[in-house]
């Protein structure tokens, strides 16, 4: 049986979203991890991040930080949802190869806790250590 008009132009706004949902963690990690490198190294070359200016230089890195794991969780909510949806059968869900949309859900919503734990990882050191402190 042909596909309605009405689902085939669900499909590629569907596949859309299947992608996000597993995609969109591993994406914010990435730009959460460059803009925090690049904005933190600025700030130590310049001499932003000296003792007068490490408030502000932290609540920019406390920004980033936050709209990454928003992000993050957004996309495995959306994960979470579809893996839902499509291990209900749902007949809005179904694509080419059956369990494509379910497998994705499932496999998106793991890897953005996983991202999201990441992401809070890597934003601790703004909380605990000075910005520009070297490790030995």
């Amino acid at each position: 049986m042909a596909p309605s008009s009405s689902s085939a132009q669900r499909l590629p706004h569907l596949a859309s979203r299947i992608w996000f949902a597993t995609c969109g963690g591993a994406v914010a990690w990435g730009f959460h991890g460059a803009l925090c490198a690049v904005f933190s190294t600025h700030a130590c070359s310049t001499g932003y991040a000296g003792p007068q200016n490490v408030p502000g230089s932290r609540v920019w890195l406390g920004l980033i930080t936050l709209v990454a794991l928003a992000v993050t969780l957004f996309a495995a909510w959306v994960s979470w949802r579809d893996w839902r949806v499509s291990s209900a059968g749902h007949p809005e869900s179904r694509m080419d190869v059956p369990g494509v949309a379910q497998y994705m859900g499932l496999v998106g919503l793991i890897a953005n806790l996983i991202f999201a734990l990441g992401i809070l990882w890597a934003g601790l050191p703004v909380i605990l250590l000075g910005l520009c402190a070297r490790t030995r």
